[in-house]
């Protein structure tokens, strides 16, 4: 009785240090990859040039973005190990990738097809593709091969990303992509709140209400922001004409 007491004690000691590593991976993964990627070139025909695409990953989601093309693509996203076939792309299903499994000899990245409405996406609704980021993935060096394309990290989302998403936004009425943007964002609470090129200088323009600034910079009631319109405009703003 004393043995079987033993060994059940040791199988709980090894199934927890078993998921905590699984957790501490995942996370570890997560953190590394999350952030703006901003495309290089292309490892496979035709080359292309791929300076205005972007990926940008928030926790499990994706967000694909080609500037030239006025395009964009929100997925979900999940981390598979694939050890018995690496080096094979092949189509799953949500049900096989649930538990978003990797290490660092064979790690891969998971990726859905278009969602239009991606926070309605209900389970099973689509397949998943399987896309290779790389084996032996590391983000210390700062470069992704995401789809036969070479991208490389940017510290933050350029303005003219920024510009593209609040547009989307405005134009699709749904604040869901700018979750995406890592900045603090406010939106125009006043009917008008007048621009100032200094804290002490107001300008003839304003913004109006339902308007969306970025804060570039904070000094007690005043906010420097950027508004993303036709063109991008960097100005101080009372804080009370912001939400």
């Amino acid at each position: 009785m004393k043995i079987i007491k033993v060994f059940c004690l040791l199988l709980l000691i090894i199934i927890h240090n078993v998921s905590s590593q699984y957790v501490e991976n995942y996370e570890s993964a997560l953190k590394c990859i999350k952030g703006t990627w901003q495309g290089e070139n292309q490892i496979k025909e035709p080359f292309a040039d791929l300076s205005s695409e972007f990926l940008i990953f928030n926790n499990n989601l994706i967000l694909r973005i080609k500037l030239e093309e006025s395009f964009y693509s929100v997925s979900r996203c999940y981390f598979q190990n694939i050890s018995n076939k690496p080096n094979e792309l092949t189509r799953i299903n949500l049900d096989s990738i649930n538990k978003n499994k990797y290490n660092n000899r064979n790690f891969y990245f998971t990726q859905s097809t278009y969602i239009d409405d991606y926070f309605k996406l209900k389970k099973n609704e689509n397949k998943e593709y399987l896309y290779n980021i790389a084996p032996d993935f590391s983000c210390q060096d700062d470069q992704l091969v995401y789809f036969y394309g070479e991208y490389a990290r940017v510290n933050n989302v350029p303005d003219e990303v920024i510009k593209f998403i609040i547009e989307t936004v405005n134009r699709n009425k749904n604040d869901n992509l700018l979750i995406f943007i890592n900045k603090k964002l406010m939106k125009v609470k006043s009917d008008k709140a007048y621009l100032y090129s200094s804290m002490k200088e107001r300008t003839n323009s304003y913004i109006i209400k339902g308007d969306i600034v970025s804060v570039e910079e904070e000094s007690d009631e005043w906010l420097k922001i950027k508004f993303f319109g036709k063109k991008i405009i960097e100005a101080w703003i009372n804080r009370k004409d912001v939400e």
